[in-house]
């Protein structure tokens, strides 16, 4: 049994049994230190723990105009604005899962690659809060 943690008060938080990708991820690996983050809920927002690494997870959601699915990875400041991850208080690692009726997959990028792709802040430059994705069998 996981323990969840909710890691943000401020909002409604789904049941844990509704994120479709927290279950797909807890049928292939034995993680710990579940918490559900209050912000992105749509994209299914938590973090995790397998074995020594820390990642966070976020649920893609097709995009209705272009061939694809997007996702969003933002954090709340002090002013209640939306900003990108930092490099220095993120997770090791970033799942993207897409479930699409018959279709999954899952991405595993390290933070190397998100400071890389500039999808994390750096101290240098504030980075991208969405990421687009187009999959082989989407044509």
């Amino acid at each position: 049994m996981i323990n969840f943690k909710i890691i943000d008060t401020g909002g409604i938080i789904l049941p844990q049994q509704f994120y479709k990708s927290l279950s797909l991820i807890q049928e292939m690996f034995p993680i710990s230190n579940v918490e559900l983050e209050t912000f992105n809920q749509k994209y299914e927002a938590f973090n995790f723990n397998l074995k020594d690494l820390s990642f966070k997870s976020r649920l893609t959601k097709k995009t209705p105009l272009k061939q694809g699915y997007f996702v969003v990875f933002w954090q709340k400041n002090n002013i209640n604005k939306n900003e990108p991850f930092e490099q220095q208080n993120t997770r090791d690692k970033l799942v993207i899962t897409i479930q699409d009726g018959l279709h999954s997959g899952q991405f595993i990028f390290p933070k190397k690659v998100l400071i890389e792709q500039k999808i994390l802040t750096t101290q240098a430059k504030e980075k991208w809060h969405c990421v687009f994705i187009r999959v082989g069998w989407i044509t």
